[in-house]
């Protein structure tokens, strides 16, 4: 099934089971406009509570209760869906909400040297590259463990423990990116 037929199946899913909190991180990302508007209809159907997380302003419209902003470290709430956002900021699209958010909370920091920025800059190349060969040596893995053969292998249980060590070792480096990120934008 191609990218968008896997998100319908899994929306479809969450949808008819019995769930009472839902969070969609870019629900529509593989959808056609008639499917858009399916899944925009059932969320307003559904009883839950639901997060979602989009770019999708004319998906957005109408649909949301609250416009949450996480901007800098800091987080501002928005009682309204995102054209109430857009109101409240004076703004045309989100891109300007965000930036008019920046002036009225403007943080203060330091700013790094030249040396010191390229250091840190050279240290989330190399963790770039550690995260990519972490991720293809957990690919091959799961290639392996997707094998019908795999549990009848005599080693299987290396590579579970290889496999969970890998996740654990992407997401320490994932975690070391986002904090040398963090110091290089300040």
């Amino acid at each position: 099934m191609s990218g968008g037929e896997k998100a319908r199946v899994r929306l479809a899913l969450l949808l008819v089971q019995e769930h009472n909190f839902l969070i969609l991180d870019e629900p529509t990302h593989h959808l056609d406009i008639p499917s858009k508007n399916r899944l925009k209809e059932a969320l307003r159907d559904y009883t839950g509570t639901v997060i979602i997380v989009s770019h999708d302003r004319e998906f957005l419209k109408d649909l949301a209760q609250k416009t949450i902003l996480f901007e800098n470290r800091k987080i501002q709430v928005f009682e309204g869906d995102i054209e109430y956002y857009l109101e409240k900021t004076n703004s045309d699209t989100v891109y300007d909400g965000m930036k008019a958010a920046k002036k009225t909370e403007a943080i203060v920091t330091p700013s790094l040297d030249y040396n010191t920025r390229k250091k840190l800059q050279r240290q989330i190349q190399i963790i770039e590259k550690e995260i990519l060969k972490v991720e293809q040596e957990i690919q091959l893995t799961e290639q392996k463990m997707h094998e019908p053969s795999f549990y009848d292998s005599p080693d299987h249980k290396r590579i579970l423990q290889n496999y969970e060590a890998l996740q654990n070792a992407l997401n320490q480096l994932t975690i070391d990116w986002e904090k040398l990120v963090e110091e290089v934008e300040l």
